[in-house]
């Protein structure tokens, strides 16, 4: 699909019916796929694949199967893969190698690109995955409408190919960084989470955590504070501290998202994007949120039971107390991560982590 057909898209087509989403085009300009023009994009890079030893690895799909993250591929034209995404790809491996300091000085714009690209590959590979994956035909996981919902967001992602600017005073995105800790297993360095329901993921790549809104236009970041975010930069993050700041900060984004009006202005090869200012919102200080009923997702990642997250009114926190004080949690570098309580307490008021529900049921008698 050329230039002026993709953009044509964004200004003509109404909401629902923009276009349908098959796998003979590519996921990012909607180019028709000839023998000589498709390739196959992986959504998490290879560079990324071996440097953490998950080939084999398996992520949850919406359905609740699971698939091989060596497996997580979309349709995509040699122009796209080989020049546009492949540069990025270069210069975001180089950053995630030489670790925290590498990812910081990376430009924003470069490392937005590259989490947007995750974020709607995943989107794109469920639209092409039958819901019932047992049978030959039915339905996908997802719908051409469900993509549709996310048009914004693969409009801004057609600035990896310099086909979209937006003004230099405000950039789409929320993005966090944090320092965690490390295992000497690959595999164990790496974790991901990410939303269907807005543009929103968060990733742990070696000593770097990042957290990102991709569509809220710095709001995350300017118009919110909460006590977790706060105490996450003061840690090097436990892959559970890791979880719940991602759900948490994954909740607060979704609480104060909207739909945003833009301008969009086409001329000169370029279509710029004027987002149209937002209805005035206080800033707000979320120093306590109770979080209850996230309770569900809690235990689902950390595979704890709900009963041992929640006490009364509150949900435990493993970033900061009450007083939002930051708690430093040490990792040995296992994969056998402590059981989460809200009812041992040490001697300092602090949870105590057991290993299995036999410790934590022990430590309660």
């Amino acid at each position: 699909m050329d230039k002026e057909a993709l953009m044509g898209r964004f200004f003509n087509g109404k909401p629902g019916s923009r276009w349908t989403y098959d796998d003979s085009e590519c996921f990012l300009c909607m180019t028709r796929l000839t023998d000589a023009t498709r390739t196959r994009e992986h959504i998490f890079p290879k560079w990324l694949l071996r440097r953490h030893d998950l080939w084999r690895e398996s992520m949850t799909l919406m359905n609740g199967t699971l698939i091989k993250y060596g497996q997580l591929t979309i349709p995509c034209c040699s122009d796209c893969n080989n020049n546009h995404l492949s540069a990025m790809e270069i210069e975001v491996s180089n950053a995630f190698e030489a670790g925290y300091e590498g990812v910081q000085s990376l430009d924003r714009r470069t490392l937005f690109s590259w989490l947007a690209k995750i974020f709607y590959g995943l989107l794109v590979k469920e639209r092409h995955i039958l819901l019932d994956r047992r049978s030959q035909s039915g339905e996908s996981i997802l719908s051409d409408a469900d993509l549709d919902r996310f048009a914004m967001h693969h409009l801004l992602m057609q600035s990896v190919r310099g086909d979209v600017v937006w003004s230099s005073e405000e950039n789409p995105w929320s993005i966090f960084l944090l320092k965690c800790q490390t295992s000497e297993t690959p595999s164990l360095n790496f974790d991901y989470i990410d939303s269907n329901h807005i543009p929103f993921l968060s990733i742990r790549v070696g000593e770097v955590a990042v957290v990102a809104s991709l569509q809220d236009w710095g709001y995350l970041e300017t118009g919110v504070e909460f006590r977790h975010m706060v105490a996450a930069r003061q840690l090097e993050l436990h892959p559970y501290q890791f979880k719940e700041l991602a759900l948490v900060a994954c909740y607060t984004s979704m609480l104060f998202f909207r739909d945003r009006d833009h301008m969009l202005l086409s001329g000169h090869g370029q279509t710029t994007i004027l987002p149209l200012p937002f209805p005035d919102r206080t800033t707000l200080n979320i120093k306590d949120p109770k979080l209850l009923h996230l309770a569900s997702d809690f235990s689902l990642h950390f595979r704890t039971p709900r009963k041992y997250l929640v006490e009364g009114n509150r949900m435990i926190s493993t970033l900061a107390g009450d007083d939002g004080a930051p708690w430093n949690m040490p990792w040995d570098g296992t994969n056998g991560f402590p059981m989460l309580s809200v009812h041992a307490l040490d001697s300092d008021g602090r949870p105590i982590l057991p290993r299995s529900v036999d410790d934590l049921k022990n430590a309660e008698s």
